[in-house]
């Protein structure tokens, strides 16, 4: 099992929390979500990283092992 962590695990929970999946930050619609190439997220992350190399080399990493 893989616990969530976009989701409040009470009523009382206020956190607020963001994030953008890879078509937001490419600025493809929804409906052309899962089209494109590893490349393409590479020059994207590339452009929005503090750190573009060791993010890369994650990013890499996750698609030759996922």
């Amino acid at each position: 099992m893989i616990e969530r962590f976009d989701i409040r695990r009470s009523d009382n929970d206020r956190r607020k929390i963001s994030l953008e999946d890879m078509a937001s930050i490419r600025d493809v619609a929804p409906s052309d979500k899962y089209e494109g190439s590893i490349e393409q997220v590479a020059r994207a992350l590339r452009g929005v990283s503090s750190n573009a190399e060791a993010d890369i080399l994650v990013l890499l990493g996750r698609a030759v092992f996922a």
